[in-house]
């Protein structure tokens, strides 16, 4: 079995349970928990199978190994709401001095009359009501962008992708805006949980600007996304414009500057509520994004 469509997240347990990392796509999934041991005077880890499929990776023509096998040579880095990490072993924390809050005035604040909160994603039908149907609705009003697009699933982009292309000053230059959801159980307020996968959804964005052909890459993404739905007789993931103008874009994009936003979405936040947590998360957000590539970053919540 191969897949090329495939994500990679932090299971969120008790906060005295093991780290354990969820690797999974549209049909399948493999849990895998971080394991920390003693060896002698020093300390070790080991990623151990817990459920699912067994995952066997293989770069170039390397013998392929385990999925744990690859994560204990090859860690990914797990990052914290206040801007610690840990990679394997080594525990990474960062100066409380260093990160000031995120200005609760630069929330923006959306009405999300008709909306239910607690559902995130339109689907194929494109069900209004749904945060993703909301934020679509509020992008259509704007002419300026040539394609909106509906990337939700595994292996996305971002929940939506709206891209144009911009001429000022005789420079022409592609924008792409990234729009990452997620819907909240409970009523607007302070909750770091409702920001914690979103944020880092919003700072994997970064691997599309990685270096030029990564960059083009995502419009070839978005494409093969397209086609592969269409495909099986279902739906085009075109909210507005086609086929043939992202081609014409992603042309575009080989001779000038693809410049990157990138929007967090959570109505259960709310700007008058914000906690502290919540704010030092978003400014941690904003700072990684800032500091790898200077991608804007924009937060849209609830009042």
């Amino acid at each position: 079995m191969r897949s090329t469509n495939v994500d990679i997240e932090l299971v969120l347990r008790s906060e005295f349970d093991p780290p354990s990392i969820r690797v999974f796509s549209e049909k399948w999934e493999c849990v895998l928990r971080l394991e920390l041991f003693s060896v002698e005077d020093d300390f070790d880890f080991r990623f151990i199978y817990v459920s699912g499929v067994t995952i066997k990776i293989k770069i170039g023509g390397r013998i392929e190994s385990s999925l744990e096998e690859f994560f204990t040579q090859c860690p990914p880095i797990i990052w914290f709401a206040d801007g610690s990490s840990l990679e394997g072993c080594e525990f990474t924390k960062l100066p409380s001095d260093e990160l000031l809050p995120y200005d609760p005035e630069r929330l923006e604040v959306v009405d999300w009359s008709g909306v239910d909160i607690s559902s995130e994603s339109q689907g194929e039908n494109k069900r209004a009501g749904t945060i993703q149907h909301k934020i679509i609705e509020m992008l259509q009003q704007n002419p300026s962008y040539s394609i909106i697009f509906d990337d939700d699933g595994t292996g996305e982009a971002a929940d939506v992708v709206a891209i144009s292309v911009v001429d000022k000053d005789q420079r022409r230059s592609v924008e792409v805006e990234l729009y990452h959801l997620k819907y909240t159980s409970s009523q607007p307020g302070g909750r770091v949980d409702d920001l914690y996968v979103v944020c880092g959804q919003a700072q994997r964005s970064t691997c599309w600007l990685v270096n030029y052909g990564r960059r083009i890459e995502l419009f070839t993404h978005l494409l093969r996304r397209n086609e592969l739905r269409t495909a099986k007789g279902r739906g085009s993931r075109f909210e507005r414009g086609d086929i043939e103008t992202l081609l014409q874009i992603r042309e575009t994009s080989r001779r000038t500057e693809v410049r990157f936003k990138v929007f967090v979405v959570q109505p259960g936040l709310s700007k008058t509520a914000a906690s502290a947590s919540q704010l030092t998360l978003l400014a941690v957000t904003e700072r990684y994004l800032s500091d790898t590539y200077e991608i804007p970053f924009s937060v849209m919540c609830s009042a």
